[in-house]
């Protein structure tokens, strides 16, 4: 039997796993850290309370914390994984491992068909032992923000492009576009096929406060060409361009310039302060684009992946 035992920490005993995770941080920040978590509705605080933050011990002593969270679309979400001060690389290595199988357990239970594992740094041993407990490195994924203006004057988009709003009607339609988008795309291309565009659009859906009146269908000539998938933070006055979908047939032509101007103008006239956006590092058309348009970088985060059933999902290797 493993010296290491990781299991679900319940709701009431989260402060101490809580202020192993927040150990880098100071002891008052540290303290108001845990709180938030504790008595917020936000995921970190739904994941302390719905099964998401797991302990690792060894006998009664706690030497390690994790925290995961089951989102829409069949996914959990996962950050990194921290040992007790004072422990050694090994067995810190040791105490990861356990945390990540534990983790893949209970995405198991949940029916998870698959981990997204964000990382604002990657050490050489995190990343090691990320991949032998079965992850693959994605990517980096560059989180952009752009400030709104109420005085700014935001362009209109071409007289020729239709945006429909998306209503259950034209579910049908949005997955072609989403499917079709995903050909050639540079945007984390290992993810084609991985996942039923019911998932996929399941996830967006989950993401941030959806409202169908936000998610725009793009039609010109009475053809589809893309869509823009737009997002609300939870009691911010920020907007998220959760995706931008172009078919093949319709890039090179500044349409993804165009969408993302449309939701620029749609943060603006809906009175919101800012517009941010996350885009695989290896886009440098979009990252330029993006940059070009006002939008400012502010995080880098390493993404793993984990297919817990390939007979679910095309393997990723």
């Amino acid at each position: 039997m493993s010296r290491w035992v990781s299991d679900v920490c319940p709701a009431d005993q989260a402060r101490d796993p809580l202020a192993l995770l927040y150990q880098h941080l100071p002891a008052g920040k540290r303290e108001r850290q845990i709180n938030r978590m504790i008595e917020s509705d936000d995921p970190a605080g739904r994941a302390v309370r719905e099964g998401g933050l797991l302990t690792c011990h060894d006998g009664d002593r706690l030497v390690g914390a994790m925290l995961s969270l089951p989102a829409a679309g069949r996914v959990t979400m996962a950050w990194p994984p921290k040992a007790a001060p004072g422990i050694s690389p090994s067995v810190e290595r040791q105490v990861w491992r356990s945390l990540l199988d534990r983790c893949a357990e209970s995405a198991r239970e949940r029916s998870s068909r698959f981990i997204q594992f964000l990382a604002d740094e990657l050490s050489p041993l995190l990343d090691q032992t990320l991949r032998e407990a079965g992850y693959l490195h994605l990517t980096q994924l560059v989180y952009a923000r752009r400030s709104i203006d109420p005085n700014e004057s935001v362009p209109h988009s071409p007289a020729d492009l239709e945006f429909i709003p998306y209503a259950d009607s034209l579910q049908a339609d949005l997955m072609t576009i989403l499917e079709q988008s995903y050909r050639q795309s540079l945007d984390c291309p290992e993810l084609t096929g991985v996942r039923s565009m019911e998932d996929v659009v399941a996830s967006h859906q989950g993401h941030g406060d959806f409202d169908p009146r936000r998610w725009l269908l793009v039609r010109r000539e009475n053809k589809w060409v893309g869509c823009l998938l737009l997002s609300a933070g939870d009691g911010e006055k920020v907007i998220e361009i959760s995706y931008v979908a172009l078919l093949p047939e319709a890039r090179g032509q500044g349409l993804g310039r165009v969408l993302t101007r449309q939701a620029i103008r749609r943060a603006w006239e809906e009175g919101f302060e800012a517009v941010v956006l996350a885009v695989d590092a290896r886009n440098t058309p979009a990252l330029a684009m993006y940059e070009d348009e006002g939008f400012t970088p502010w995080d880098i985060r390493e993404v793993f992946w984990r297919v817990l059933d390939p007979a679910d999902g095309r393997s990723l290797e």
